[in-house]
């Protein structure tokens, strides 16, 4: 039986933190074993302070090693950010007020609420109200 594992989810910054340290020289067993020695001071000593933010990053987002294992063996997916989330529902209540005549109104009021509620707190999306 054969089951597809399912790959780890990361957020944007943290998946551009592996893939600087992969595109700067840092193999999978570097930035495992960085993460198990991560209580030593080992990992300040970077001279670039961006491999120093990188690893931090990793160090904050991972609680254990097998799920950074897993990330960069399986492989990862990247998390929407909540500007992207809002901005695919955006997208969607629109298209759907000119494809589903029937429930217009409704598609345009919660498109509209969207656009209101990011008005109120001063909140700009591309794609939405940018």
């Amino acid at each position: 039986m054969s089951e597809k594992a399912e790959k780890v989810k990361v957020s944007r910054e943290v998946a551009e933190a592996l893939v600087f340290l992969q595109n700067n020289g840092e193999s999978t067993s570097d930035i495992i074993l960085e993460f198990a020695d991560r209580e030593s001071a080992r990992h300040e000593l970077y001279v670039d302070e961006n491999f120093n933010k990188a690893y931090k990053l990793i160090f904050n987002n991972f609680e254990v090693i097998a799920d950074l294992a897993s990330a960069l063996i399986k492989g990862y997916e990247t998390e929407e950010t909540a500007e992207e989330k809002v901005a695919k529902k955006y997208r969607e209540k629109r298209e759907l007020c000119n494809t589903n005549k029937d429930d217009k109104w409704e598609h345009d009021a919660y498109a509209n609420g969207i656009m209101f509620t990011l008005f109120t707190l001063g909140i700009r999306i591309k794609g939405v109200n940018e």
